[in-house]
């Protein structure tokens, strides 16, 4: 259920008095639906406070029931969690200055089944839109820093929301093939014979690139870590980077943003030369050696990335921005990673 705008602005101002450790109080108060909601309703607030401050806020809303039909239909149960991207602003994000959006505040309210986030609105572009190389090579190396200082947190599981953050074990890699294979088993169809026929194809290849993901040092990652995902603002010379929709935030391999995040119509070679600013900055770690092992480690991640986009939903298709053609993806990157 939308909440009245008494409701909201009260929430919204509790919210504030705490972040700022004042009195303040709103004077103005303007909402919004916001055109770019895909998962759950959100909605734009323009705030002023007596003290003359003008604020944009978003106003998340991950509630059960805010959920929007379509994300309904096709994210898998098991993948949810309301608490998950609150925690996640509150205490994995909160503590580090990253660049990522400014958490003003939130409600748990288990009893009313009500949780909503109240964000910074940052400006910038979103990645996908974005044609200098440099910026991109600049995103792969603040990733690559990230991990690093999550992964620092991640040693110190007290410092984590760590119930609420998804793992990814072998339980969690194997059951994307497993959705995936039975979601071509229900096609009776020629083309549902050839989709499992590929999937059984790279099936032994998959479980291989499980047992390296498995070796991989783990740390906090955003999970889908797409360009779709990235908002980017130019700063001077510094770039501000903010990844939002932290919903399916997780403990596992950097390596998986990273694949998220060079994804799509690259060639080999400019998919490598994006994937080395992220190395340089890890080469030090045991894990990382050779530019080459490195980039089969990242192709094991791109493999787990398009058996679960095989695996979501058996009647969906991602984004236009994340849309391709991940069976032929997946058997590609299974036939180069074969001994």
């Amino acid at each position: 259920m939308t909440p009245s705008t008494a409701t909201l602005r009260a929430a919204v101002q509790r919210s504030l008095r705490t972040h700022f450790n004042t009195s303040c109080r709103i004077v103005s108060f303007e909402r919004r639906e916001s055109i770019y909601a895909t998962s759950f309703r959100i909605e734009d607030l323009q705030i002023t406070l007596d003290t003359g401050v003008t604020l944009p806020i978003i106003f998340k809303d991950v509630s059960p029931g805010a959920m929007m039909a379509g994300a309904r239909r096709a994210k898998p149960r098991s993948l949810y969690d309301p608490l998950r991207e609150i925690r996640v602003y509150q205490r994995v994000l909160g503590p580090h200055n990253l660049g990522t959006a400014t958490c003003y505040g939130a409600v748990a309210d288990a009893r009313r089944r009500r949780y909503w986030l109240f964000l910074e609105k940052v400006a910038g572009v979103e990645m996908y839109q974005v044609g200098s190389r440099a910026t991109w090579l600049q995103v792969s190396r603040w990733l690559a820093g990230t991990h690093l200082a999550f992964a620092a947190q991640a040693a110190v599981p007290a410092s984590l929301p760590s119930r609420h953050l998804l793992k990814y074990d072998r339980d969690f890699y194997r059951r994307w093939m497993t959705r995936a294979r039975r979601f071509a088993a229900a096609h009776r169809s020629p083309r549902g014979d050839l989709r499992r026929r590929r999937l059984a194809s790279i099936a032994g290849c998959y479980e291989m690139a499980i047992d390296r993901l498995l070796t991989l040092p783990v740390t906090v990652i955003h999970g889908e870590f797409y360009p779709s995902n990235i908002l980017v603002r130019r700063l001077g010379q510094r770039l501000r980077v903010c990844p939002i929709d932290w919903e399916t935030a997780a403990v596992g391999p950097g390596l998986i943003d990273l694949a998220a995040l060079t994804e799509g119509n690259w060639s080999d070679v400019d998919r490598r030369r994006l994937a080395m600013p992220y190395w340089r900055q890890v080469r030090s770690q045991p894990w990382a050696t050779a530019p080459g092992d490195f980039m089969t480690l990242l192709d094991c991640c791109r493999l787990y990335h398009a058996v679960k986009w095989l695996g979501w939903a058996k009647h969906w298709s991602p984004p236009a921005s994340q849309r391709r053609d991940w069976l032929a993806d997946a058997v590609m990157i299974a036939e180069r990673l074969e001994p």
